[in-house]
This record gives C-alpha cells, structure tokens and sequence, in this order.
C-alpha cells in the first residue's frame, strides 16, 4: 500500500489509500477499509459533495501573493496538504509587511465553514508564526471583525495552535477583549477566565 492522502466529507477525514484492487476508504467509525470496486465514481461523487457555496469566499480570501497556487490547494480528492506548499506560500507572503501578512490569512483562516481540507491551509500558515505578531496585527487599526473572526477560529478552535492556552493569555488585553465579543457565546470554557482577564 502507498502513503495515505486524505479528503474530508461532513466534517470527518477520510483517509484514501491507492492500491492495485482500486484503493480503499477509512472512515471514522469503521473498523477496517472499504475496499473501492470503483474508485473513479466514488471520486466523483467526493467531489461533488466538496461543491459548497463557501468556496467562492475561500478563495476570494486567498491573500494576493497566494492565488497563484489557489487551484492547487482546491485539487480533487486525492491531495494532502504538504509541507513544501507551506513553506512556499510562506515565501510568498514575505513580501509583505508582517502585520499585513497576518490580517490577509486571518480573513482567508475566516472564510469558508472549517470542514475541508484545503481551509486548513491559512490556520497552517498561522500556526508556523509568533503570537507576538498576530497579537500586533489585531491591535493594528487596519483590524476589522473580518480579522477577529478568522483570529476566533485560529485560537479558540479545536483545531487552533500548539500552545493554544498560553498563545491566548500572551496578547494583549485589549486583543483579548475583541476575541471575546467577536467569540460571543462561542467561548470555549477553557478560555472564559483568559479573556476576562
């Protein structure tokens, strides 16, 4: 069997496998692999549940030195995220100023609904930068609730950072304050006593 890739459907991964037999599918629940008799109708029919009307958000939100590879990140089911198109789009970006930079991928960590894979890319991108400058970039004046609601699901969501706990407790008040009203009821209890700090 070769490396896995994976596509999500309904919120939940889906671990592909290739293989000669026409590959197999894992799903969360299952205790083994479905193995595929027709791998290209099941891909198909993957990818047209992929066709959400949050993409075009998606990728209206891709920061302008990214849209080059937009159609890579949105390649059909069988693709990962790898670790070289983050450090390219990391190289990207570096022709921004370091503010900029990180209010373009808190709009585009925002859009979409955070159920597909591709919509992982900008929290990836996020993560691989010091609190420090989100927490500059979300006192900038330039920080709408666009930005705080990217910011929101960056480091308050399950899927948010490393240090997610002390990240949140390293920005500045005021930037709490924001998270907090742009989080509103969507708080995790974790990180009442943070923000109210």
């Amino acid at each position: 069997m070769s490396a896995s890739s994976s596509s999500t459907h309904g919120g939940k991964c889906l671990p592909w496998w290739p293989s000669t037999t026409g590959g197999a599918l894992a799903w969360d629940g299952w205790r083994s692999h479905a193995i595929l008799v027709d791998e290209e109708a099941v891909t198909r029919w993957l990818e047209r549940q992929d066709e959400l009307p949050s993409y075009p958000e998606w990728v209206a939100a891709v920061p302008p030195a990214l849209t080059w590879t937009t159609q890579r990140m949105l390649r059909p089911v069988r693709r990962t995220i790898g670790s070289s198109l983050i450090a390219h789009a990391h190289k990207r970006l570096d022709s921004n100023d370091p503010v900029t930079k990180v209010l373009q991928l808190l709009v585009w960590r925002g859009s979409g609904r955070g159920e597909h894979l591709h919509e992982e890319i900008p929290g990836l991108l996020l993560c691989g930068m010091p609190i420090s400058k989100i927490g500059a970039a979300l006192k900038d004046p330039r920080a709408t609730e666009q930005h705080y609601a990217g910011a929101v699901r960056h480091l308050l969501g399950p899927d948010g950072r490393e240090k997610q706990r002390l990240d949140v407790a390293r920005l500045p008040r005021s930037v709490r304050i924001r998270l907090s009203e742009a989080a509103g009821t969507e708080v995790p209890q974790w990180a009442v006593p943070l923000l109210s700090a």
